[in-house]
């Protein structure tokens, strides 16, 4: 329990360090050096919140499943894995994005806040629609461990902010994770639906 406590005070100094006021610094456009500090950000921070998230989650799921069923020596074991999934998904890009918030405003990165928390839920989607579609966890959950640091940093830096220049090092070469729904006229004069899914485009 003290670690846990250890890693949710932790947890909590980031969060209050990600509401402090910035705008009194001097920002500029990313560079090269920049993404680099911001995917070291995402990955730190998605790493501490999410193992957070884990245990608070987990710990709150064995406590009702065991309350919930008594008699049942394995109910709690089960409320902790399930709420311990619950954790991790939602906390590690919820740490994604706010480690690569904190590294922008460290770097004095001008960026989109909101669009890096959204790339980082979008690339645990992806990630997830990857192993669905491949049928197997061993390809899920690497895609969802390395998609969504690379949609936060993205999204913070893809989507400017008014008075940004939107033709940064990076930004007018790379696009971020696409996911489309369309239907398709097949060799048989059928119609089908498919899903396109587009993980990063890199324009030379």
């Amino acid at each position: 329990m003290r670690k846990s406590a250890v890693l949710m005070t932790g947890v909590l100094l980031v969060a209050v360090a990600a509401a402090q006021d910035l705008g009194s610094r001097k920002w500029h456009a990313p560079r090269a050096g920049d993404y680099i500090g911001e995917t070291g950000g995402a990955l730190l921070g998605g790493a501490l919140v999410g193992a957070g998230a884990t245990v608070v989650l987990g710990f709150a799921g064995a406590v009702v499943a065991s309350s919930a069923s008594p008699y049942d020596d394995w109910a709690g074991l089960g409320g902790a894995i399930i709420g311990g999934l619950a954790g991790a998904a939602l906390g590690y890009p919820y740490g994604c994005g706010m480690g690569t918030t904190l590294a922008g405003g460290v770097l004095d990165v001008e960026g989109n806040t909101g669009a890096a928390y959204g790339g980082a839920y979008a690339g645990l989607v992806l990630g997830a629609l990857a192993g669905l579609v491949a049928r197997r966890w061993e390809v899920a959950i690497p895609a969802m461990v390395v998609l969504s640091p690379a949609g936060a940093v993205l999204g913070y830096n893809r989507v400017g902010v008014p008075g940004t220049d939107a033709h940064s090092f990076l930004g007018a070469r790379l696009a971020p994770p696409e996911l489309a729904y369309r239907t398709r006229l097949g060799p048989c004069r059928q119609r089908y639906s498919a899903f396109d899914c587009r993980l990063v485009t890199v324009r030379f």
